[in-house]
């Protein structure tokens, strides 16, 4: 039996038989190896595949949803336009200056209201607050009303917000309507002057400007103030906003109205003041017929 090979350095010389079963056993492996990779890669693929034809049909939901979204939109918007021109064609121009939305009276409310008003009228000498008022023709005031929609419409609110509406004067062939309640109106206290002075978080009744012209009725002014408590027994215990001008207005104060004073009359508050006592009276001015 010969002698195995060795090298001058000592070693074994490998066999080429060897070296090519080495080599088959590294082919193999890097066989196995490639198999092993091709199916992560495959299944990368298949992942990404899947991610995008998921990403694919995400946007196109999106897409038909945005589309859905955008056809509501447009309909509300016409929605909106038309309740819009219908507003618009709704309102009309009150003779005191104001806008008012043109609703109408039902029937029966119109029925109940002008009753009122001609007991009211024809019973003046029996309340304190009515008595001196003048005395008027009682249909000639009804009729002035029915010819006016809208100033019938804001009596009705004047009445309903517990003004109890009478006419106090006749000035230029018109009926002077004003709030002849014993004290300010209920439904209508509670309130700041103007939307400008709503800044804090207390709960109030809104402001006294923004509801008078939602009524299409003006706020008494200091003279018109004067002239009521003259003669009449007003406001023995609250108090009222008054017509304040945009000057005396940034001066960052408002005017009220009042019996409570020992020298009742007219004042200036912060126009943020608001409490149960305290309200608006308003005026309309209505065309004889």
């Amino acid at each position: 039996m010969n002698a195995p090979e060795v090298s001058n350095s000592g070693s074994r010389i490998a066999r080429p038989e060897m070296l090519q079963n080495r080599l088959r056993v590294l082919n193999q492996k890097l066989a196995d190896e490639q198999k092993k990779h091709s199916a992560a890669i495959r299944e990368i693929q298949e992942s990404t595949g899947a991610l995008a034809r998921l990403f694919v049909g995400y946007g196109q939901s999106l897409s038909e949803e945005l589309k859905r979204n955008r056809k509501a939109v447009a309909e509300i918007q016409k929605g909106i336009e038309a309740v819009a021109r219908s507003l618009m064609t709704g309102v009309s121009s009150v003779n005191s200056g104001h806008m008012l939305q043109n609703y109408s009276v039902e029937p029966q409310q119109k029925a109940e209201l002008l009753q009122t008003l001609k007991w009211r009228m024809s019973r003046r000498g029996e309340f304190a607050q009515h008595n001196v008022l003048p005395f008027v023709d009682v249909q000639k005031v009804t009729d002035s009303l029915e010819a006016s929609p809208s100033a019938l419409w804001s009596v009705a609110r004047m009445e309903m917000t517990g003004g109890e509406p009478d006419v106090v004067a006749i000035v230029d062939d018109n009926f002077i309507i004003v709030d002849c309640s014993s004290e300010s109106p209920r439904q209508r206290r509670n309130c700041v002057y103007d939307r400008a002075a709503e800044i804090f978080d207390d709960p109030i009744n809104g402001n006294a400007v923004s509801m008078a012209n939602e009524m299409g009725v003006e706020i008494l002014s200091a003279d018109d103030y004067r002239f009521m408590i003259e003669f009449q027994c007003f406001d023995t215990y609250s108090w009222n906003w008054l017509k304040t001008s945009d000057e005396q207005r940034k001066k960052g104060s408002a005017l009220y109205g009042t019996r409570l004073s020992p020298s009742p009359g007219v004042g200036r508050w912060d126009p943020v003041k608001h409490d149960s006592d305290g309200g608006w009276r308003g005026k309309l001015v209505v065309p004889i017929v």
